[in-house]
């Protein structure tokens, strides 16, 4: 359901047929993708760490039966109920493993777990993304101070990643590259890992001007140099998913 030049806003929460919606970008914008070279895998033991130290900390919060997510708790309202009751890290060996709720993981009682910084991410990325939204929703030629607004959201959930453990230090080195370059000049404004972390590829924002592209290919080019590592530049809108056709697969 994607078109051109527009991002896709998706709520996972629901299921089998979540609620989605485009925006199109504004003009003034660009956005790139930088592969750091490193395989990413969300069957890794740090994705699995992350996601069961997650569960238990919803399990810890004793939360009413009516959430079923943590995004569903608004930021404020965890910061000043919850975040100081979960302790900072937790031994496997100190939960109740017939209290985890996560079918798809197990406890390891030899595991430390990051279980507040686990549980926190999912609600300080819902409130990011939510308000990322909106400012790019302001207009069709965002201003200098709204593109940083937006970068830094960029920046504040790559060290949400970092936190928990998820990020790796070729994508660490390529957010630092670009949050060094930000400080010079005006056409690049923030940059995160995606998807599972762990690897994979870097998103930039970044002004629609050739000296944008100029930029990240010099930064490309310094990174291959210092990590020893081949990578790939993603950049522009394909036609949308919306375009093709759909199909039927019988099993």
């Amino acid at each position: 359901h994607g078109y051109a030049h527009n991002l896709f806003s998706l709520l996972c929460q629901h299921t089998p047929n979540p609620p989605f919606h485009n925006f199109l970008l504004p003009a003034n914008i660009q956005l790139f993708g930088i592969d750091s070279g490193v395989k990413r895998s969300t069957a890794g033991a740090a994705y699995r760490r992350v996601r069961t130290a997650a569960f238990m900390g919803k399990k810890l919060m004793n939360l009413p039966n009516n959430i079923s997510h943590l995004c569903q708790i608004s930021l404020s309202k965890f910061n000043n109920q919850y975040r100081m009751l979960l302790p900072e890290k937790m031994p496997g060996s100190n939960f109740i493993a017939s209290l985890h709720l996560d079918p798809l993981t197990q406890i390891d009682p030899n595991e430390i777990y990051p279980v507040r910084a686990a549980t926190s991410h999912p609600i300080e990325e819902n409130f990011r993304v939510q308000l990322f939204e909106q400012l790019l929703n302001t207009d069709q030629h965002l201003s200098i101070d709204h593109l940083s607004s937006l970068g830094e959201l960029m920046f504040q959930s790559d060290a949400g990643y970092t936190s928990c453990d998820l990020n790796s230090e070729e994508t660490h080195l390529l957010v630092n590259l670009i949050r060094q370059q930000k400080s010079l000049n005006n056409v690049l404004f923030g940059a995160k890992i995606t998807g599972g972390g762990g690897g994979g590829t870097v998103a930039v924002l970044a002004q629609n001007s050739s000296e944008a592209v100029e930029t990240i290919a010099t930064i490309v080019d310094q990174y291959e140099k210092i990590s020893g590592r081949q990578t790939r530049t993603f950049s522009g809108s394909s036609s949308g998913l919306a375009t093709y056709p759909s199909m039927t697969i019988e099993m």
